[in-house]
């Protein structure tokens, strides 16, 4: 629940607090998943399990590949046909944004940022898994698609 609070307001300016709270179900176990849908008829292609929630922001390209990132640093790219895991970089600290596509002279490029030192959701990990060691920073990290790759 959100609630607004101004106790010195200014005019052209927003405040605002809140009460996130975030706590482990019962069973103390927590997993993501990431799944594709035929969009036709419904059903689930396929399903890969994930330990923890991905926060990171999912990006297909035209040529079936689906970029996202994961709280512990890895970077990386599944087949969107399989869901296989194609490729994967340790980035060194988790994702929580978007990877964006971009093209230069004919050449395709992805780029990810990672870092959670300055965020709620950094804070919230350690908290609710004090035994990882969820590493912090902030790093860009720009990758060439294979020649032919979309």
């Amino acid at each position: 629940d959100v609630t607004p609070n101004a106790n010195k307001p200014e005019e052209g300016r927003f405040f605002m607090n809140g009460n996130f709270p975030m706590k482990l179900p019962p069973n103390r176990t927590t997993y993501s998943h990431v799944d594709a849908w035929d969009p036709v008829t419904g059903k689930r292609i396929w399903s890969m399990p994930y330990k923890f929630v991905l926060l990171s922001s999912m990006l297909a390209t035209a040529g079936d590949l689906v970029f996202t990132g994961d709280p512990e640093g890895n970077f990386f790219a599944l087949d969107a046909r399989t869901g296989n895991k194609i490729w994967s970089f340790q980035t060194g600290a988790g994702h929580r944004g978007s990877a964006i596509s971009y093209s230069v002279n004919g050449k395709q490029y992805i780029a990810a940022t990672s870092g959670w030192h300055q965020t709620v959701v950094g804070g919230a990990a350690a908290a609710l898994f004090p035994n990882e060691n969820f590493r912090l920073g902030s790093t860009l990290v720009v990758f060439a698609l294979p020649e032919g790759a979309r």
